[in-house]
């Protein structure tokens, strides 16, 4: 530093020079304090020049800097030590220009390249003409603080992104103010607006369940006033629609150094779902058991609702039951309606405009009435509803696993209004659960009633059960079977050797066998067998049972029924005896068949021959008088001849009559239609006669040659009584006739008067003259004959002048 320039004269004496240089040494000695303290004093201290090299720097400051000694970059310039030379050139500017810097922070480079923040305070120290000679100042590490600024930047960032990012209601509640912050989740959640709620803890506890809030509120205040860290708790919050959520709500405290609590952060979580699903899925649990046990149908209904309620409290709720016939509602179970209510709407007719619960049953689907007041749905109704406070109603079919309608499930409302989320959930739940309840209660019936009628029907047909364990032999039956076996009430058999005892002698080995086979091989059991009752008689049992074996395939037990079939055996052994005469009978019937076909051609061949001499010997006459017979004999000679071959005719009409339906050949599949073209092409119909198919005729099974035979004699006849043959007319036709096919020959000739319809079809039997018309009058009842003994049946239709149709059945197959 530079001395001041002195203005008094220089003393010179004794006494002047000792004061000079006491003072000199006290200089000195100030000196020597100061630098001491400058060097070793904590606060990073520095003198630099204008030109920015350094003058002199402490100890403190070579360590914030990183310097092992303050002497090691006392030659290097101070920019340098700048993260940011042009912050130093801003305190050079504001020392020119306002003297002095407080506080200012700026970021210095270490040794090692670190950065490190630092405060710092400085002045500029001017000579007597005001030039800035030096800088000094202290500098003052605030890195530690920067730090901590910056994390708590970070992390009240960190809790506004999370504060809008998590789906929790967050708050904070400041004791010492008294006041509580909520995110916006708690308007979206809660449905309250964040204006208009209260500042302080009563917009917590106020909106708390009543049931919940002292529970609650004391749980918090524990830890609160003990040294809990975090808090947390499970209460109902009232929402701005007055439903109430399930809230799962933890807290951390914050303390002061003295353990004082003086802050608290939490979040609240909307646990409702979750927490409805658990009780809708315990409520199903409590439901579903009943069922299982048994519970009556009605007991099962009532709880049903009851437990609704209890979810729903704002709620009624009711089942109607759809009757047997699906026409109408009756009642099921209704709890909390009155029961001249429930007796109302007992018996409701199903329609479109039968309240909500029978038009739902109508429509198949769901009926939501919001205002009974004034929905035309109610209107035969709402006389019963409204005085009893009910102002909505919305129902749901309940539906089977088929698609039928069961019933219904009916929520009422006391307030107009429709279903919200919590009562659509309820129905779904419900409605599930009370289909399950309804079939099982039906199918329990139907069973009961089944193994009623069961029970009626073994009583009637003499049949009985059993159970028999083959492991111990043990056998339980009931009391049908003590009546098939003749025993008295109480001798009912109870091991498998008291039932072999009472099977007849003669049939034990098959019994034996066959329950062997069953355990061994595990067949049905299935045998005819006696039983010797007490009193000697001796009866007929059917008796049949099935093997129960367990996944290993080891027999359990055999389960059966045992019929009397005493009077079927005795039938079938009267049949038998009746089939064996029968047999008898046809072996002998065979032989006289045999013997009648041997006598029929012994009986031709024996007429014939006398009539072949007689037309031979009319030839031979003719012959040998030549020109000397007179036209009267020689007409005499050819009626004699014609006589002759009539005779013949009637009698190959005889054999074939009497062979009719004895003598058969194999059937086959015959086509009707190119059978009749073979039989009109033998016919050979005169000129100008048609005989026309209508229609495709079918094929048939059949004997070929008996079926040809009909054809050939309908048409024929046809053909030779017809009046006007240039201009007759033959169709044959067909049609289905369920397991026949009847078939129909037409003609457009004469007719055939009713009264002799019948005469027609009898042997031997004739309209008209043989001199008029040539026949043997076996013709048609030969037809009939053949169209009988197949399993068909032949009729007429016909008058004097509209001609004749004979319409024929004849089998399929």
């Amino acid at each position: 530093m530079t001395e001041p320039v002195r203005t008094t004269p220089t003393d010179t004496g004794p006494s002047t020079e000792r004061a000079r240089a006491a003072a000199e040494l006290a200089l000195r000695a100030t000196e020597e304090r100061l630098a001491s303290f400058y060097a070793d004093c904590p606060v990073a201290l520095f003198t630099t020049t204008p030109e920015g090299r350094f003058v002199d720097a402490n100890r403190a400051f070579a360590r914030l800097l990183g310097y092992a000694d303050h002497t090691t970059f006392l030659d290097m310039p101070v920019p340098s030590f700048y993260a940011d030379p042009r912050k130093r050139r801003e305190i050079m500017d504001l020392l020119d220009r306002e003297g002095a810097v407080h506080g200012h922070e700026i970021e210095f480079v270490r040794l090692d390249g670190a950065r490190v923040w630092v405060s710092i305070s400085a002045r500029a120290v001017r000579d007597a003409s005001g030039r800035v000679v030096r800088y000094e100042g202290a500098l003052e590490d605030v890195t530690p603080r920067r730090k901590a600024q910056e994390m708590m930047r970070l992390s009240d960032q960190r809790f506004h992104l999370l504060a809008k990012a998590t789906n929790d209601t967050l708050w904070d509640w400041d004791f010492a103010a008294g006041t509580v912050w909520w995110n916006e989740n708690f308007e979206r959640t809660f449905g309250y607006r964040l204006a208009e709620i209260e500042p302080g803890p009563e917009s917590w506890t106020q909106r708390i369940h009543p049931d919940d809030v002292e529970r609650v509120s004391r749980s918090i205040h524990d830890a609160i006033d003990g040294a809990a860290a975090t808090w947390s708790d499970e209460y109902r919050f009232r929402r701005a629609d007055g439903e109430y959520a399930y809230i799962y709500d933890r807290g951390c405290v914050l303390r002061d150094q003295g353990g004082k609590a003086v802050r608290m952060l939490g979040s609240m979580m909307d646990a409702t779902e979750p927490r409805r699903q658990q009780i809708l899925l315990g409520w199903q649990r409590k439901v579903l058991e009943k069922i299982a046990l048994r519970g009556g149908l009605e007991e099962t209904l009532d709880a049903l609702c009851r437990d609704a309620e209890e979810q729903l409290p704002s709620r009624r709720f009711s089942v109607l039951l759809a009757s047997d016939d699906g026409r109408r509602l009756l009642h099921g179970a209704a709890p909390s309606l009155p029961a001249p209510y429930n007796k109302a709407v007992h018996g409701l007719l199903i329609g479109p405009r039968a309240g909500s619960c029978g038009t739902a049953a109508h429509r198949r689907a769901q009926v939501v009435v919001k205002d009974i007041a004034t929905d035309p749905l109610w209107e035969d109704f709402r006389h019963l509803a409204l005085p009893i406070g009910l102002r909505a109603c919305w129902s749901t079919p309940i539906v089977s696993s088929t698609g039928e309608v069961l019933g219904t499930w009916a929520v009422y409302a006391l307030e107009p209004g429709g279903p919200t989320p919590a009562d659509e959930e309820v129905v779904r739940v419900a409605t599930r659960l009370a289909a399950v309840a309804i079939e099982r209660h039906r199918a329990e019936r139907a069973l009961k009633e089944k193994e009623e009628r069961l029970r009626a029907a073994l009583d009637a047909s003499a049949t009985g059960t059993f159970r028999w364990d083959p492991v111990t032999s043990s056998l339980e039956w009931d009391e049908n079977l003590d009546r098939l076996f003749g025993l008295p009430p109480g001798r009912t058999a109870h091991h498998i050797d008291e039932f072999t005892a009472l099977v007849h002698p003669e049939d034990r080995e098959r019994v034996f066998a066959a329950l062997e086979r069953c355990v061994r091989e595990g067949a049905d059991f299935d045998l005819e067998f006696r039983v010797v009752w007490p009193d000697g008689s001796v009866h007929w049992l059917l008796d049949r049972g099935r093997m129960i074996r367990d996944e290993g395939g080891r027999p359990l037990y055999m389960t059966g029924a045992c019929t009397d079939v005493t009077v079927r055996m005795n039938a079938e052994a009267a049949l038998q005896r009746r089939a064996d005469e029968l047999a008898r009978l046809t072996d002998a019937l065979q032989r006289m068949n045999r013997e009648l076909d041997q006598f029929a051609y012994i009986t031709s061949h024996d007429l014939k021959a006398p009539l072949r001499g007689i037309a031979h010997l009319s030839q031979w006459i003719e012959e040998d008088a030549g020109e000397h017979l007179s036209d009267e004999s020689k007409r005499n000679l050819e009626l004699l001849r014609s006589r002759v071959g009539r005779m013949d005719s009637l009698i190959d009409a005889i054999l074939q009559y009497s062979r009719a339906g004895r003598v058969r050949t194999p059937s086959e599949v015959v086509a009707v239609g190119p059978l009749v073209e073979e039989v009109v092409d033998l016919l050979s119909p005169p000129d100008g006669f048609r005989v026309e198919i209508a229609g495709p005729l079918p094929s048939v099974v059949a004997e070929r040659t008996l079926l040809q035979q009909v054809f050939m004699n309908l048409i024929s006849n046809a053909i030779k009584h017809h009046h006007d043959k240039p201009r007759g007319r033959v169709v044959v036709s067909a049609e289905d006739a369920g397991a026949h096919v009847r078939f129909t020959v037409a003609d457009n000739g004469p007719g055939i008067a009713p009264r002799f319809h019948e005469k027609v079809f009898v042997i031997f039997q004739t309209l008209q003259g043989r001199e008029k018309v040539e026949g043997t009058g076996i013709g048609l009842a030969l037809v009939k004959k053949i169209i009988e003994s197949s399993g068909g049946t032949i009729a007429l239709d016909s008058d004097v002048g509209r001609g004749a149709a004979f319409s024929f059945t004849w089998p399929k197959a």
